[in-house]
């Protein structure tokens, strides 16, 4: 079998060149917007946000736990804690906390490891940080982290009922051998602990 193939009449034909392929690139990804957070709806009492639906399991002093199948090892704790304390945070921008999984803790273990693996310096070092694209699934987040309160002589308690609370619903507490993201949640409060 023979194919004759023909110039088509009429028809503009356009050379995209190398640079104009950059620019258009360019442009794509600054279409491509950053998620807006997950927003919950509050207002509850703390006896109503324990009736709603959840994957917690009971422990016999009333707490609730998830736990997943990885954690961070002792020997990288004190390095690694803080980047899962982020990937907490920044998850529950994308899930509601009372939807999680143990799937999703150990999304945040693997995730806080690359991002760990990733780093330029170590994260008690640096005064500001700001991880500008951590992709969960096909949405990107940015995650800015200051720093509220430091030092030897500041209170724990007195920084988060005085600072931190009353502006934000959810936070890290980093120290030399800890770190922890917590979540404030219509009078309760939930700790992610990526920690043996």
């Amino acid at each position: 079998t023979e194919v004759e193939t023909i110039e088509p009449v009429q028809v503009e034909r356009y050379v995209l060149l190398t640079e104009d392929a950059r620019k258009r690139f360019k442009l794509r990804q600054i279409r491509k917007k950053m998620t807006t957070p997950l927003t919950e709806a509050l207002g509850d009492t703390p006896s109503e946000e324990m009736l709603k639906p959840h994957n917690f399991k009971e422990l016999p002093d009333t707490t609730q736990i998830i736990r997943g199948s990885t954690c961070i090892p002792e020997s990288e704790a004190m390095n690694m804690l803080p980047f899962a304390a982020i990937m907490a945070i920044v998850t529950s921008y994308k899930y509601a906390i009372n939807t999680w999984t143990p799937g999703i803790v150990d999304f945040v273990i693997d995730t806080a490891k690359k991002l760990y693996n990733n780093k330029k310096e170590k994260f008690q070092l640096a005064p500001l940080h700001i991880i500008p694209k951590i992709g969960i699934g096909h949405q990107a987040y940015n995650a800015n982290i200051d720093v509220v309160g430091e030092g030897a002589t500041w209170q724990l308690e007195e920084v988060l009922t005085k600072k931190f609370l009353p502006k934000f619903d959810r936070g890290m507490i980093t120290t030399t051998n800890y770190s922890c993201a917590f979540f404030h949640r219509n009078g309760l409060y939930y700790l992610f602990d990526g920690s043996v």
